[in-house]
């Protein structure tokens, strides 16, 4: 995969949605930012403004692209297994980031840990949330290639810093997500579970969307272990597994 090359301008925040939810569709990637940039575009421009320019390349990619309301529940869908690829990954970076919390980051408990909060929630819209290890893994296998920056947004909405939990509304919140994202990143890139055959990180550097060199990893502002996350480690401890299904 390439790198998320970035422009420090307000258009930004679209491109890296598009790159999160479509990371291996080019076509789906293309339009989804055609539409996004058209949105804030007509956001930003007065209620008395009559004319606006729009290049031919995004005029071409909007009359491919599905409509408004059909993009964003695509994203929707998406979203759902995409958020559980990033807690696969930063629940196995917290593992290591909490001194005294385990002896090493594991796979089968990071697994464990997203079986327990799919046994007692559901998503926004009422469905159920992945339970089995296979459709778990397969949701890692998806959306391998951006688990860092979904497991970055998961960091920063679990974040004490009011700052990170802000929307990107600037090109320094925005760095900011992407400072999350490249520790994320290079942990994954590092990382290689005790049990795995071929002995390989989790993340692949030639598969993923890499974060540009020019953005300073960071480390999440957390106090400490949520509850639920201590909890269902203990309850991993005591093998008291949560229902599949």
């Amino acid at each position: 995969m390439p790198e998320l090359k970035l422009h420090n301008d307000p258009l930004d925040p679209g491109w890296i949605q598009a790159v999160m939810h479509f990371p291996t569709d080019q076509r789906m990637r293309d339009a989804c930012y055609a539409v996004r940039f058209t949105d804030m575009h007509l956001k930003s421009i007065p209620a008395d403004l009559n004319e606006v320019s729009v290049s031919p390349g995004t005029l071409r990619e909007l009359l491919a692209a599905p409509s408004f309301q059909d993009m964003c529940r695509q994203e929707a869908d998406t979203a759902k297994r995409a958020f559980i690829a990033g807690d696969y990954l930063s629940l196995l970076y917290l593992m290591r980031f909490f001194p005294g919390l385990e002896s090493e980051p594991s796979v089968r408990k990071a697994i464990w840990v997203i079986q327990a909060v799919a046994q007692e929630g559901r998503y926004g819209d009422g469905s159920p949330m992945p339970r089995s290890d296979t459709a778990i893994r397969a949701c890692f296998e998806d959306f391998g290639a951006v688990a860092h920056l979904w497991g970055a947004l998961g960091l920063r909405s679990r974040s004490t810093n009011p700052r990170l939990q802000e929307s990107f509304s600037s090109t320094e919140i925005v760095r900011e997500f992407l400072g999350l994202a490249r520790t994320l990143q290079d942990f994954g890139c590092a990382f290689v579970p005790k049990r795995a055959k071929p002995r390989l990180p989790i993340l692949d550097r030639s598969k993923i969307w890499t974060i540009p060199e020019s953005i300073t990893p960071a480390l999440p502002i957390i106090s400490g272990p949520a509850p639920w996350f201590v909890d269902a480690l203990q309850r991993y401890r005591t093998k008291s597994r949560p229902p599949t299904d």
